[in-house]
């Protein structure tokens, strides 16, 4: 069974929040994690998703919940 990752981006552009998912969701993939990528911080109130997961990778800046 494939590890799970969620990687959570957005918030404040000058960070290049998409930028570091399109570096790390490939690495993550490579060691054998199934990632999902969300751009919402709604991702974060969905508990089975996060109750599911093995890893939560939060790239956010500047966002509230």
């Amino acid at each position: 069974m494939a590890k799970k990752a969620v990687i959570v981006w957005g918030g404040w552009e000058g960070h290049e929040p998409k930028q570091c998912v399109d570096v790390f969701a490939p690495i993550l993939e490579e060691e054998g994690f199934e990632v999902t990528i969300s751009d919402t911080l709604e991702t974060y109130k969905d508990q089975d998703l996060m109750l599911a997961q093995d890893l939560i990778v939060p790239t956010w800046t500047m966002g509230t919940i």
